[in-house]
């Protein structure tokens, strides 16, 4: 698996998708996945 670091990603950003990744009880690396994955899926069905 491919590794990816994020330079100077947003402090806000980051807390909120934290929190969002605890809400779903899942650890940030996953729900990141899962994000990113929904919008390729949508950004492929608006095509």
């Amino acid at each position: 698996m491919g590794a990816v670091n994020i330079k100077n990603f947003p402090d806000d950003l980051h807390h909120e998708a934290k929190v969002a990744a605890a809400k779903d009880r899942k650890p940030l690396r996953e729900w990141f996945i899962e994000a990113v994955k929904e919008k390729l899926e949508r950004e492929k069905d608006s095509k």
